[in-house]
């Protein structure tokens, strides 16, 4: 059979969230122990059935054990979640605590290695004279400003980015790239995709993702599946006329700028 080649053409960092809130003075009579505490998580994206059965089953349910408490997460897309979240704000009907962003990129391309190894050939995304082309997605956590459970939740993200417990994360979402250096330093041979995500660093530019320029991010997003599927089955670049294709799409999905 012959071998397929997958290319990372999208690669995921973890940061934390920017809405964390400041520490402000404890009222009287409002310390209670964690087991009598709800943390509300709100999980943005559309994770796979396996992904969704770690999360609540691993990943959760050991800070559950460690804190003594109880955490309910609400899976929802991601267009809902900016309206759930901006009607809280809007409103001071505050529910979730913790906010989990996930524009994850690299799991699908884990996901369909680990299934069958033999059947394919990891490698970094082509190339040439100006370098590799890549997207990035992010994955965000922070704590939504009037959280009831703040201290819960603040103990939510010193676990989440606890680097043992981010190296599984990584490894069980399907090989996602971790900004925390000791994560990086545990990755092993066996780590596939994710040494193969940290490749592409050696050849490409970091820089914002300019998804506003654009009336359909996800639609630019597909283009690029578009040419990197062609090159999987051709196994050589495409032509110019391809690329010039390629490029004419791309610049009608542009925003019009007003002068």
């Amino acid at each position: 059979m012959k071998k397929k080649l997958l290319a990372i053409v999208l690669t995921s960092i973890l940061g934390v969230g920017s809405v964390l809130t400041g520490c402000g003075p404890k009222e009287e009579g409002t310390d209670k122990k964690d087991e009598n505490k709800v943390l509300k998580l709100t999980y943005s994206g559309t994770p796979q059935p396996h992904e969704k059965e770690y999360i609540i089953n691993n990943f959760i349910k050991k800070f559950e054990e460690k804190h003594n408490a109880k955490v309910e997460v609400d899976f929802i897309a991601q267009a809902d979640a900016i309206k759930k979240i901006g009607t809280e704000q809007e409103t001071g009907n505050i529910v979730s605590d913790v906010l989990f962003i996930d524009t994850a990129n690299m799991a699908p391309v884990g996901t369909a290695y680990a299934a069958s190894p033999n059947d394919y050939i990891v490698g970094a995304a082509p190339k040439g004279t100006k370098g590799a082309g890549s997207t990035a997605g992010a994955w965000t956590y922070g704590i939504q400003k009037g959280a009831k459970n703040k201290e819960l939740a603040e103990e939510f993200i010193k676990y989440a980015l606890d680097p043992e417990v981010n190296y599984e994360l990584c490894v069980e979402m399907g090989g996602l790239l971790s900004p925390i250096k000791e994560v990086g330093d545990m990755l092993e041979s066996s780590d596939v995709i994710m040494n193969a995500g940290n490749k592409m660093f050696e050849t490409t530019i970091v820089s914002g993702v300019p998804s506003t320029d654009y009336t359909d991010w996800n639609a630019v997003k597909l283009l690029y599946g578009d040419l990197f599927e062609k090159i999987a089955e051709t196994k050589e670049l495409p032509d110019d006329a391809f690329f010039n294709d390629l490029q004419s799409q791309l610049d009608s999905l542009r925003k019009l700028v007003r002068k």
